[in-house]
C-alpha cells in the first residue's frame, strides 16, 4: 500500500500478547519427601503434572507495526491519530491499554545501547502535530508558550497525528 491510516487505535494496542502452551511438570519424588517425609505428590506412585503456562511474545504494539511495515511499500505512509497522552480523552476511557507522546513512535527507528528490539523493521517520523484545546488553540500563543503548557498542564492538547514512512 502506498498509505494506511489509522485513526483511535494504536491507543487500544494491547501490551503483552500472549499465546499458551501445555508445558509438562514432572515431580521429582525424593526430592518432595526430603522437605516432606513420608508422603509424596501423587499417593501411591509418580505422575506428571501438565498446566496451561502463558508464554509471552512481543508487545502487541510491536506486532501491530510489523504488520503495517509489511503492507506498505518501501517509502509508504501511515498516518496515526489518536487522544494525546496528557489528556482526559487518553485517561478517561477504559479500553486504552497506552498513552502516546512525542516520543512513543521513536522505538521504531531509533537504536541505541539502552533500547534496541531488533525489530526488523524501520520507520522514519515525518511529522507529529498536537491538536490544542479551546484556550490553547490561540493563535497569539507563541511555540514556547503550548510546548511549555504541554509540558507542564493537563489537557493543553486533546489529540495527535503523526505521519510515519516505511524505510525499506
Amino acid at each position: 500500500f502506498d498509505e494506511l491510516y489509522a485513526s483511535h487505535l494504536v491507543e487500544h494496542i494491547p501490551h503483552l500478547v500472549r499465546r499458551s502452551t501445555i508445558v509438562e511438570h514432572i515431580i521429582d519424588h525424593e526430592k518432595l519427601s526430603q522437605f516432606r517425609p513420608g508422603k509424596s505428590a501423587c499417593d501411591l506412585m509418580g505422575c506428571k503434572l501438565s498446566s496451561l503456562e502463558p508464554i509471552w511474545d512481543e508487545d502487541g504494539f510491536f506486532i501491530f507495526f510489523r504488520e503495517a511495515y509489511r503492507v506498505l511499500r518501501s517509502g509508504g505512509k501511515f498516518v496515526l491519530e489518536g487522544p494525546y497522552a496528557r489528556s482526559t480523552g487518553a485517561d478517561q476511557d477504559p479500553t486504552h491499554t497506552r498513552s502516546i507522546t512525542e516520543t512513543t513512535f521513536s522505538y521504531l527507528w531509533q537504536q541505541s545501547p539502552t533500547f534496541d528490539y531488533m525489530l526488523g523493521y524501520t520507520f522514519e517520523q515525518l511529522s507529529f502535530e498536537l491538536f490544542f484545546n479551546e484556550g490553547w488553540a490561540n493563535p497569539l500563543l507563541q511555540e514556547a508558550q503550548l510546548q511549555f503548557g504541554v509540558a507542564h498542564y493537563w489537557n493543553v492538547a486533546h489529540s495527535f497525528r503523526t505521519v510515519l514512512k516505511a524505510v525499506k
